[in-house]
């Protein structure tokens, strides 16, 4: 038969593959594409992780899977009436002014439904699909059974977050940020010029000043991103 391709996370302990979970929800709309790649997964299941004093069952979804609003199968839903003690979802989720609020509206949604942890993680950083540089904010969100928000994750950054989800923890519940149209749209065009020259090579930008408004903001961006040292402003004489 046909060789099927899968979008799929893996479940790894102690250098074994406990599962392979698969993307079942295919998006194919805007920038994305995954129904011209990938076949959709047809099983959604927990799976069992040996942790300290027992066991724990993961259920492990993928980036579309919790934007289930569309569609007839509700993959997060499934996991917690299997069982789940904790759901996580990864995400390549591309930012937007306001992203944050829009994560956080549907994962509370979620939550008020199915009454379990959840840890939101999304990858940071630029990437080319084909047809757009895309730019991802990174920000990860982890929320207890209560639907309360006990962790949140560097804007534009890599970073290691270790957190404790148990039902003895009372992590004092967050507040995200309020949205700053401007501040996040500059800082979401540096990182994702840094990260794009960085993936390809590029070391040094070269600029041209006009003295108008445009060329100064790219030369403020280009600065940001890479240091005045490997940036080169001219201005031309006509």
């Amino acid at each position: 038969g046909a060789i099927r391709k899968y979008n799929a996370a893996a479940v790894v302990r102690d250098g074994r593959v406990l599962q392979r979970a698969h993307k079942t929800l295919l998006p194919s709309y805007r920038y994305f594409d995954d129904k011209r790649f990938f076949t959709p997964g047809d099983c959604r299941e927990p799976v069992s992780v040996p942790v300290k004093g027992g066991q724990i069952n993961l259920g492990v979804s993928i980036c579309e899977d919790l934007w289930d609003e569309f569609y007839p199968i509700k993959p997060l839903a499934e996991l917690a009436a299997q069982g789940a003690d904790i759901l996580l979802n990864l995400n390549a989720s591309p930012f937007c002014p306001g992203k944050r609020h829009e994560r956080d509206e549907i994962i509370r949604r979620h939550l008020a439904v199915v009454r379990k942890p959840l840890v939101y993680i999304n990858t940071t950083g630029a990437a080319d699909n084909g047809k757009n540089i895309i730019p991802f904010d990174g920000e990860s969100l982890v929320y207890d059974a209560a639907g309360r928000l006990i962790a949140l994750g560097r804007q534009f950054d890599e970073q290691l977050m270790v957190v404790d989800v148990g039902p003895s923890t009372e992590a004092p519940a967050l507040e995200l940020p309020p949205i700053d149209r401007d501040r996040e749209i500059y800082d979401g065009l540096v990182m994702g010029l840094s990260d794009y020259m960085r993936k390809t090579g590029f070391e040094r930008a070269v600029v041209a000043v006009s003295g108008g408004i445009d060329s100064a903001l790219a030369l403020a961006i280009a600065v940001d991103a890479l240091g005045a040292g490997r940036v080169s402003a001219y201005n031309m004489p006509s």
